[in-house]
């Protein structure tokens, strides 16, 4: 960075939003926000926090179940560390979510210090700054699910392939020698934690980037090297085969029926759960997802052209691959999610951070008019809630009649508030990269504690309220789900709860608009009302 640029932002009355403590306060305002008071959020959260509460119940630590079936979505390492968690602080959103939430922490250190080795201090601080003011990474951050945790592992593993890689050439080129075992042995260790976390991705994502961009620079044979040294496949197989070898005890061949070739192969080749499977889904997606600095991401276009055969930067080039390669893998994906992306956009921030970090003329008006769009977009998004429960029926119009009251009676002065002071800032005659920044924690701000409580008052909310209802009924009185998959009921009701035609007998948890075809199905059913909150409700079929 030019020192007329570092010189005016050191002197910048902003120059404290780029200090460590700053962005420990901002990290964790955004990272946790009201996770650990709001309940879990279905369908992700509530089956893995049911699969791993009944890992407790049960006792068995090497598969896991959810209400009784055999869940063979994800591998085992998450599992055991929310299992840790609840141990020592009870079944609750807290303990569920904590190691997600501390796994994102370790995420953004490993970040910032690979930043500030390879870049600079002050790049450094700006990736984290853009990374937990946008709010994809906010929300996945505190989700009580693999993602953080696989976020970590990933990312880490990526940068300890571009330090070998790094560290190998400049040996080469200085005529020594390098010991490979530690580093290698750290990387396939990495890569067997990440598989444990989330499967084949942990693998073929960073082996895939290095192999492009090592052919890329002419370096195949320190990709070769590092594929064929014994440390990596020693590491990898010490970490993966236990777990594999306890499981296949357990359930056979089931599970690797059910997770390699379902939930792996189908995956890519058919669209799972309704999600996806679009090549254009991730190319649409992507500028919303990178709000508010999308323009800045825009400005990344023109370093393409030096992906070129003149050899370009290694480290240009191998952010560069992470991102094409996981962009298209997913794009080309039968299933598709929004937060898959966030695998391949680290090197995304990195280089808007350090582009940024590079000029004072980084960011204009229309940055700031993007950012403050994008607060008044999200503290105006639960006005719509009013006129979907006055038109929508059933469970929709109860749900969006409960989060407008949450809205209606209190989160709209916290609305306001934001609002008032991105206006402040954008009306405010002061260093425009600083503004920016400051608006796009308000835009965070405004998700966390305005647009997402919203969200749980009128969703999640009645699911925890009945749940405590059911927490207290006889141990031997059947309870099951009718038609409806909410598995954080589960979690909070502390019972197995099956999806399954009711019986004379059972307590039913259903939503309200599926009543009349729970009637129609059983005729004969006496059905009482125990509890109704929002759109869902409890009945029991009298005997």
């Amino acid at each position: 960075m030019s020192s007329k640029v570092t010189a005016h932002l050191d002197h910048s009355p902003y120059a404290w939003l780029l200090a460590p403590s700053t962005l420990v306060v901002v990290a964790l305002i955004s990272l946790v926000g009201l996770a650990f008071w709001s309940p879990l959020f279905d369908l992700d959260e509530g089956a893995f926090s049911e699969a791993t509460r009944e890992m407790l119940a049960s006792g068995n630590w090497v598969s896991t179940y959810l209400n009784g079936v055999p869940r063979y979505d994800k591998p085992i390492l998450i599992y055991w560390f929310q299992a840790v968690s609840a141990t020592l602080f009870g079944i609750n959103s807290f303990a569920f979510r904590l190691p997600s939430l501390l796994a994102a922490g370790l995420w953004l250190l490993v970040i910032y210090r690979f930043v500030k080795e390879f870049f600079n201090t002050r790049a450094a601080a700006l990736t984290v700054w853009i990374m937990v003011t946008t709010t994809l990474v906010s929300v996945m951050a505190k989700a009580a699910t693999a993602d953080a945790l696989l976020n970590l592992l990933l990312t880490t593993t990526f940068f300890q392939i571009y330090r070998f890689w790094s560290q190998t050439c400049a040996a080469q080129e200085g005529g020594q020698a390098l010991n490979s075992w530690p580093a290698l042995a750290i990387i396939g260790g990495l890569m067997g934690l990440g598989f444990l976390t989330k499967g084949p991705v942990a693998v073929v994502l960073p082996l895939a980037t290095a192999l492009a961009a090592m052919t890329w620079r002419r370096d195949i044979k320190i990709w070769l090297l590092a594929c064929l040294h014994p440390a990596s496949w020693l590491t990898f197989l010490v970490v993966i085969i236990p777990w594999h070898i306890a499981v296949y005890l357990d359930q056979g061949w089931d599970f690797f029926r059910g997770f390699y070739l379902g939930h792996n192969l189908e995956r890519f080749s058919s669209t799972m759960e309704s999600h996806g499977g679009n090549p254009a889904y991730y190319l649409l997606l992507l500028p919303f997802l990178l709000l508010p600095y999308t323009r800045q991401a825009v400005k990344l276009l023109p370093q393409l052209r030096t992906l070129s055969w003149r050899a370009p930067e290694p480290i240009t080039l191998y952010f560069g691959f992470w991102f094409l390669i996981t962009f298209t893998i997913f794009s080309f994906s039968q299933t598709q999610l929004p937060h898959y992306l966030l695998y391949g956009l680290v090197p995304v921030f990195i280089a808007m951070a350090v582009q940024w970090s590079k000029s004072a003329e980084s960011v204009n008006r229309w940055d700031l008019v993007i950012a403050f769009i994008s607060a008044v977009l999200i503290c105006a998004l639960p006005l719509a809630l009013k006129p979907l429960a006055d038109k929508a029926e059933g469970y929709d119009s109860a749900t969006a009649a409960l989060g407008w009251a949450a809205f209606a009676s209190h989160y709209w002065l916290v609305a306001l508030a934001l609002l008032l002071a991105a206006v402040i800032v954008l009306s405010r005659n002061a260093h425009s990269s600083a503004r920016l920044l400051i608006l796009a924690g308000l835009v965070v701000a405004a998700s966390n504690f305005v647009l997402m409580p919203t969200i749980v008052a009128g969703q999640q909310q009645p699911v925890y309220e009945l749940a405590s209802i059911a927490r207290t009924l006889a141990p031997e009185q059947r309870l099951v789900a009718y038609k409806v998959n909410m598995p954080s009921f589960s979690v909070y009701s502390r019972r197995v709860v099956p999806r399954d035609d009711p019986q004379p007998g059972d307590t039913i948890f259903l939503r309200i608009d599926k009543l009349a075809g729970l009637q129609q199905a059983f005729p004969q059913a006496q059905l009482q009302l125990i509890a109704q909150s929002g759109g869902i409700a409890l009945y029991r079929w009298e005997y």
